[in-house]
Formats: structure tokens, C-alpha cells, sequence
């Protein structure tokens, strides 16, 4: 038998010019995940996408998280038997769209397994965003230290500081 893997791809274009694409992978159920969300107002919004592939209604509860890992809010959606429901995280929280910038998590969660996928619009490029089942991690370089070179052989020696700007907002518990 072979295993088959379901694949979508997402294009934009300028008239008849592909500007960008980005592919999505089938999406394995969870029943919890994460999701790295930054929206800037008419600049770029995330878009996520979830499937029912049960025989009954599906209830998946979303909660945001601001930045600095304080909830912003809660909503609820309620997916149909084996339907789907495909939303800008700006159409779920109206609130972000009349916020400038908001940098956070989403974090979901339901008592049935559920597939989620989700996609960054900049402007006229996308990406595909992973929806962590157990946690994430966004680091953000804090230092670089040059802590030695040579020139013959060329070799730069260095140290880098990272620290996880989620850390408040990076587990599924």
C-alpha cells in the first residue's frame, strides 16, 4: 500500500506575473496547538483554516495571547460534521484589525481532533505557518560577540545570545 499526502499550493500574482507561493502539507489531527500571530494593519494578517473530519459538530475554543503573555481574548468556533471554516485571525478577533500591530500567540484547543493549517499575507507574499501541537519557540538574536578571528586560515570565532520572545505564551498548557 502506499501512504497518500494530500498538498496545496497558494499563488499570488501581478496580472499575469506569479509574485509569490507557498505550499501547505495535509495537516495531521490535533486536539491542542499553537500558533505564532503578528498582523500589521494593511500590511500583513494570518490566516488559519480548520477541518472537521468527524461525523459530529466540532467546538474548537481559541484564546490570544498579547506579546508579553497576558490573555487579549477568547472565541469560540463551531465546526459542522466533516466541514471546514477558513477565517483571517482579523475576522475572529475583530478587535486586531484597528490595532497598528499586534505580536502574540493563538493558542487551540478542543475535546475532538481537529486539522489546522494557516497562512501569513504580507502584502502580495505568503507562508505557511506551522501550528505547533505541543509548544513553539521564536527566538530573537539578543547579543553577537566576535570572540576571536585569524586570518590564515580564515576563521571567525563567535558567541550568540537568544532568547524566546514566547516564553510566556509557548506551551499548549
Amino acid at each position: 500500500s502506499v501512504h497518500f499526502i494530500a498538498s496545496a499550493v497558494f499563488q499570488t500574482f501581478d496580472g499575469p506575473n506569479l509574485v509569490s507561493e507557498a505550499s501547505v502539507l495535509e495537516s495531521t489531527p490535533i486536539s491542542q496547538g499553537l500558533l505564532y500571530v503578528k498582523t500589521e494593519s494593511n500590511l500583513s494578517n494570518i490566516g488559519i483554516a480548520f477541518v472537521n473530519s468527524q461525523t459530529t459538530p466540532n467546538t474548537i475554543a481559541l484564546q490570544l495571547f498579547a506579546g508579553q503573555g497576558g490573555m487579549s481574548d477568547t472565541q469560540t468556533v463551531t465546526l459542522p460534521p466533516n466541514g471546514h471554516l477558513a477565517r483571517f485571525v482579523t475576522e475572529i478577533f475583530p478587535q486586531l484589525a484597528s490595532l497598528k500591530d499586534f505580536d502574540g500567540a493563538l493558542s487551540i484547543h478542543s475535546s475532538t481532533p481537529f486539522s489546522a493549517l494557516a497562512l501569513r499575507l504580507s502584502s502580495n507574499q505568503i507562508a505557511t505557518l506551522p501550528v505547533a501541537s505541543d509548544g513553539m519557540y521564536r527566538p530573537a538574536i539578543t547579543a553577537l560577540r566576535v570572540t576571536s578571528a585569524q586570518r590564515n586560515p580564515a576563521q571567525v570565532n563567535f558567541q550568540i545570545d537568544v532568547a524566546d520572545l514566547d516564553s510566556n505564551t509557548a506551551t499548549s498548557s
